[in-house]
């Protein structure tokens, strides 16, 4: 995303349903808070759907040059961690074209 941009997705599949605020205070962050419904999942205590809400982020460690951009990111930072991963990634651009690389690990619940 540009610097001071903001953005709000919603999506709704299965088995879960999300909210996303999305944010990029700065052309090297962007940053997220979300709340999901999660359907097959029982909330402790309630009839209801399980819910969750977290935190994520990006930083771009290094710009696009004569060499690869560079970014760092986590996802589900303070929520539950159902959603929990982190993430290194090369990005490149051709002409009309960007492509990325990337190493990604996390836990599925």
């Amino acid at each position: 995303m540009t610097e001071s941009s903001i953005s709000l997705n919603l999506y709704k599949g299965t088995p879960d349903k999300k909210i996303i605020v999305t944010a990029s205070p700065f052309n090297w962050l962007d940053t997220s808070i979300f709340y999901s419904s999660i359907s097959g999942r029982s909330y402790p205590g309630y009839d209801q759907s399980y819910k969750d809400k977290g935190f994520n982020f990006k930083i771009n460690l290094k710009e696009f040059d004569s060499f690869p951009a560079i970014s760092v990111g986590a996802n589900d930072i303070g929520g539950t961690g159902i959603y929990s991963s982190e993430y290194i990634v090369l990005s490149e651009k051709m002409d009309k074209i960007e492509y990325s690389l990337g190493l990604g690990w996390g836990k599925y619940n």
